[in-house]
């Protein structure tokens, strides 16, 4: 009887439109959309047995780092699409400090939203918000892509 219930209200609740219906239907989309660049890390170990042939043991690390859907590619003021957080980081070295500053201000950073509502890095993306200048930004942005290649 409780599943039944249960399944009613998420009937009830998809209907009905809710925010928090609608943000797992984005996310979901966003997910499913979502190309990958694959890293890979290759490690061969080789094995010599007594009387047998040798054997060789091999294992892949790949490390995925998303890519946004072209519907959720950033623009700058310049013109310029961003489809990663990887881009973001290396737009900011030649980012002209106007460009930057249209896009982080005290009241909004957009760099911080985009990397919240389109990558769902929530840590990333308040560290992104306390940060008000461009070298700054770079540095949050490349220590972060180092642990997510690291780990």
């Amino acid at each position: 009887m409780a599943k039944k219930r249960s399944a009613k209200k998420a009937k009830a609740a998809k209907k009905s439109g809710s925010a928090v219906s609608k943000r797992r239907a984005i996310v979901a989309k966003q997910e499913k959309f979502f190309r990958k660049a694959e890293l890979e890390k290759i490690d061969i170990k080789r094995y010599n047995k007594p009387g047998e042939k040798t054997m060789f043991d091999v294992r892949i690390q790949s490390r995925k780092l998303g890519e946004a859907p072209k519907e959720y590619h950033f623009v700058l003021k310049s013109g310029e699409k961003l489809k990663s957080i990887q881009e973001l980081a290396q737009a900011m070295e030649t980012m002209g400090e106007d460009v930057f500053r249209h896009h982080v201000t005290d009241f909004r950073n957009d760099f911080a939203k985009w990397v919240n509502d389109v990558f769902n890095e929530r840590k990333l993306a308040e560290e992104l918000g306390r940060v008000k200048n461009k070298t700054e930004t770079e540095l949050k942005l490349l220590r972060h892509i180092a642990k997510k290649l690291a780990s």
